[in-house]
């Protein structure tokens, strides 16, 4: 990966950050990693867990979403059942699949969280 796609990634990521506390979640954990892949933000809010995957491009909403493949996505469910399998503490929550699309344009970033974005069962 580039270096400016690495720091406008990471970039994404705090911004995401803290878009998810200013609604009220709990950030679990940043950078997860598995064998299968990594989660960049796993929140929490009341009896729900969310896996969230994050994309940040210069462009539009539909590159950031067309991103996020079926391939990218199982890894990101495998590696979430790893998480579950390892916090059984977590064992009667709901969990979803988050996708954040963020768009930087003119210094001006838009936010999209679309909560439920995919499924394990797809």
């Amino acid at each position: 990966m580039k270096k400016k796609s690495v720091k406008l990634g990471k970039f994404g990521e705090s911004l995401a950050a803290d878009f998810l506390k200013s609604m009220g979640y709990n950030i679990l954990h940043q950078n997860y990693f598995s064998n299968f892949g990594e989660i960049d933000i796993i929140i929490q809010k009341e009896n729900i867990i969310a896996f969230v995957e994050i994309k940040t491009r210069s462009s539009n909403f539909e590159t950031c979403l067309n991103s996020i493949s079926r391939r990218k996505q199982k890894k990101i469910i495998k590696t979430a059942l790893i998480y579950i399998e390892n916090n059984p503490k977590f064992e009667d929550f709901i969990f979803r699949f988050d996708v954040i699309a963020i768009v930087i344009k003119n210094q001006q970033p838009r936010i999209l969280h679309i909560e439920d974005a995919f499924s394990p069962l797809n």
